[in-house]
C-alpha cells in the first residue's frame, strides 16, 4: 500500500511538473546508481542502491539548484543468486531536500556539490522500521554535454553521504554515477 502511495505522489508531481516549470529555470530529472555502506544501529553493510531525483533553479536564484529526490539501499548480497528462504536483507530508504552548487571546470568538464536535509526509514533488523531526519552531502565531477541553454545530459561520478541525529542514526556513504537530463 505503501508503495502504491509513493508511486501516486511522484506521477502526481510529475503531472504538474510543466505548470510550474515557469516559475523554474533548467529543470531536470535524474538518476543515480552505486555501491557504498549502510549503516543504522549496525556495523557497516555493503550495499547496492539507486535513486530518483527533480531539481530546478528557483526565480530567486541563478547560483543555487534545488533537487528533491528519493533512494534506495540494499544489501548487496539480496541481488546475488541463493535460498532466500529464511533470510533478512538490510535496507534503507531516503528522501532529501538539497541546495547545489555547480562549478564548470572548462567546456566539458564539471564539479558539483550539494547539502541538504534528509529523511532515512531505517531497516537494518527485521525488527527496525524507524524514520530518522538529519543532513545529506554529495560531491561530483563529470561530463557536462548541455548546449548554450543549458539543455542536455550531465554523466558524473563521486561520493554521496547522508547521517541522522534522531533514533538509530541511520546513514550511508555510496559511490555513485549520476545521469542528470536537463530540459
Amino acid at each position: 500500500m505503501k508503495r502504491k502511495k509513493i508511486i501516486l505522489i511522484i506521477l502526481i508531481s510529475l503531472c504538474f511538473y510543466p505548470q510550474i516549470n515557469a516559475q523554474l529555470k533548467n529543470p531536470g530529472l535524474g538518476a543515480a546508481i552505486g555501491l557504498g555502506e549502510i549503516k543504522g544501529n549496525s556495523p557497516g553493510i555493503s550495499a547496492f542502491t539507486g535513486g530518483l531525483f527533480l531539481s530546478a533553479v528557483p526565480w530567486f536564484s541563478d547560483d543555487v539548484q534545488f533537487r528533491f529526490g528519493f533512494a534506495y539501499s540494499r544489501r548487496v548480497e539480496y541481488f546475488l543468486p541463493e535460498n532466500r528462504t529464511g533470510r533478512y536483507y538490510a535496507f534503507i530508504k531516503s528522501f532529501y531536500l538539497k541546495a547545489v552548487l555547480d562549478q564548470q571546470l572548462n567546456n566539458l568538464l564539471f564539479a558539483e556539490e550539494g547539502a541538504g536535509i534528509l529523511t532515512i526509514n531505517d531497516r537494518t533488523f527485521s525488527n527496525t522500521n524507524t524514520w530518522d531526519y538529519g543532513a545529506g552531502f554529495h560531491a561530483l565531477i563529470g561530463f557536462d554535454f548541455t548546449d548554450e541553454n543549458i539543455k542536455g545530459i550531465r554523466i558524473s561520478g563521486g561520493i554521496d553521504s547522508g547521517i541522522t541525529f534522531t533514533q538509530t542514526t541511520a546513514s550511508y556513504f555510496l559511490f555513485i554515477v549520476q545521469l542528470h537530463y536537463l530540459f
